[in-house]
């Protein structure tokens, strides 16, 4: 329509930047823990899953790093239609969103000024930035880290995560498939 089909940056998205590339291209090794392979279903069809339990029935379901309530146009069905079947329902927030009111038990996670050592990219520009913490964290809030190590740990899996944070970003840089990751110093 303007003419710009087939130009750099000029399509749909423009989201090529280093953010997107650390979370599509993964370490292969952080994909397949032990040599194991987790199964992998759309998103847009978690309220169907779960609601008629196929291609399995779903009990547990945790949610993190996504405002459900406000994001997703599936909010409405999902209480109706999935929440329902659920046995236990998790969420990780920072505060007390609508998704948060539903949930069985709701895991405080640390806010940006709390997070330490995280790995920030660009969403539309390839600038990086290693994020330190500025503040300590704030009541029982955890990182998601510290979360999963955790959990892991409490489920005899935690080999995978005796790893600190720091050495973690090192090997994300160190190891990731994409160049314009590993070229960043």
């Amino acid at each position: 329509m303007c003419g710009n089909i087939g130009k750099a940056y000029a399509g749909v998205s423009i989201y090529d930047a280093p953010n997107f590339a650390m979370v599509m291209r993964q370490p292969e090794q952080w994909l397949k823990p032990g040599g194991k392979v987790g199964h992998e279903l759309p998103g847009t069809s978690l309220v169907d899953i779960i609601a008629k339990a196929e291609p399995w029935p779903i009990r547990t379901l945790w949610m993190l790093t996504y405002g459900f309530a406000t994001q997703s146009p599936f909010y409405r069905r999902f209480i109706e239609e999935a929440l329902p079947k659920l046995e236990l329902f998790v969420v990780t927030e920072q505060l007390m969103t609508a998704a948060a009111e539903y949930a069985d038990i709701v895991l405080p996670c640390t806010s940006y000024y709390e997070q330490d050592w995280d790995l920030v990219g660009g969403g539309e520009n390839w600038f990086m930035q290693l994020r330190r913490a500025a503040i300590p964290p704030v009541g029982e809030s955890r990182d998601d880290w510290d979360i999963f190590k955790t959990l892991c740990e409490k489920l005899n899996q935690g080999a995978d995560w005796q790893i600190a944070p720091e050495d973690a970003c090192r090997e994300v840089l160190a190891m990731h498939p994409d160049p314009r990751i590993t070229a960043v110093d």
